[in-house]
């Protein structure tokens, strides 16, 4: 089975000072989900907005999984305040606990995720910050070549290309995340389906001949509404969200209602029977997103060269964000990769009585991918043309 690839890349620049995290209370695991949740709505939100006619995609948890231990980085109130109001951990005092609880649940099965901390030899990284973060978040620690090349750190075996990172003469630390998704879709959704070539409605209002898979005919939770349609289905260890918006509704109208606290349950949709006719796509693209974390509210780690001083005896900011994005969905389930990298440099069935529904998916839509059992948001993205890439 193919995999596709999610890479997302983290900059940071370090001065020299450094102190201890402090030690808080017990950690609040379901509260962490919610936050990724609500996060990840408005992180695609902002990266729509910036790219309204082109398919986007995201990988929420690779972000709040990558920035976790940056929030231990901090050393002063204020850069605190920010990130826990961006990301919704004003109420999560043991982070780096629920990070660590919630991460056990993706050591086997079809979605793993793992981080490492790799430095050069010689950078003046904080011990007490490299021993905090492999006992308290389980991240793997490691030291590499003084004058190896970013690029052969981070991808050693040229199996992936890592994202562009700003500053790549000058970095000499990374933390490196990778989330694996490879799920097949359950029974027989799509398997024994046709695909079949119909109409798609670009976002840019484009009539287009697009491949689509037609589900069998079977029970689903579905939910449709004078303002939006929605379809649950489920992969091996994940499932996938569909939501259309309603016939005359602006995609980017629901892209705001889901963003201002407008809840999607699926576990709450009516158990219906019905089809989909749903097209594959293949998504890819590579984003910095230092802007959009500014423009929802971080902005002391990128300006500020106090602001992480924890991580190291001569302070730390962040220069730049990036993201990398590869997902496929098709015939088989859904298959992506995520590669997160932070860089920066230390020292500086049963029928009814009621008809089936059948839900066609033929014009822009987006999707939202959760872990089956923790509901954690894996994957976000909006398919404005399923024929481009």
């Amino acid at each position: 089975m193919k995999s596709s690839s999610i890479a997302l890349g983290l900059l940071l620049v370090l001065t020299t000072r450094g102190s201890n995290a402090q030690e808080t209370p017990v950690p609040e695991l379901s509260t962490l989900i919610k936050a990724n949740e609500a996060f990840g709505r408005r992180l695609l939100l902002e990266l729509h907005n910036s790219a309204l006619d082109k398919n986007v995609v995201i990988s929420p948890l690779g972000v709040t999984v990558s920035f976790a231990p940056i929030r231990y980085a901090a050393h002063d109130f204020e850069t605190v305040k920010e990130i826990n109001a961006v990301f919704g951990w004003d109420r999560i005092e043991r982070l780096d606990l629920s990070s660590k609880m919630l991460l056990a649940r993706f050591d086997a099965g079809s979605t793993q995720i793992s981080t490492r901390f790799l430095f050069r030899k010689g950078a003046p990284v904080s011990k007490e910050y490299v021993k905090m973060i492999s006992k308290n978040f389980a991240i793997k620690t490691q030291t590499v070549e003084s004058g190896a090349p970013q690029e052969q750190i981070l991808s050693p075996r040229q199996e992936r290309p890592a994202p562009k990172v700003a500053g790549e003469s000058k970095n000499n630390f990374w933390i490196v995340n990778t989330t694996a998704l490879d799920a097949e879709w359950s029974g027989n959704t799509f398997a024994m389906g046709q695909t079949k070539i119909s109409p798609f409605t670009a976002g840019s209002g484009v009539l287009r001949q697009s491949p689509m898979l037609v589900s069998e005919l079977s029970s689903y939770d579905h939910l449709k509404t004078p303002e939006l349609e929605a379809i649950r289905l489920n992969c091996l260890g994940a499932y996938i969200l569909i939501v259309l918006p309603g016939p005359g509704k602006d995609i980017r109208d629901l892209e705001n209602s889901l963003t201002n606290g407008q809840t999607l349950l699926a576990h709450d949709f009516p158990r219906e029977i019905g089809d989909v006719e749903l097209p594959e796509f293949h998504l890819q693209n590579e984003v910095d997103l230092r802007a959009m974390l500014q423009s929802m509210g971080v902005h002391r780690v990128f300006t500020n060269l106090e602001s992480l001083r924890n991580l190291s005896q001569q302070g730390a900011a962040l220069l730049g964000f990036s993201q990398q994005v590869d997902m496929k969905l098709d015939r088989q389930g859904i298959h992506a990769h995520a590669f997160t990298v932070e860089g920066g440099i230390a020292g500086g069935i049963m029928v009814g009585t009621t008809a089936p529904f059948h839900m066609i998916v033929n014009r822009p839509f987006l999707f939202f991918i959760h872990d089956i059992y923790t509901d954690s948001l894996l994957f976000a993205g909006v398919v404005t043309d399923p024929n481009k890439n």
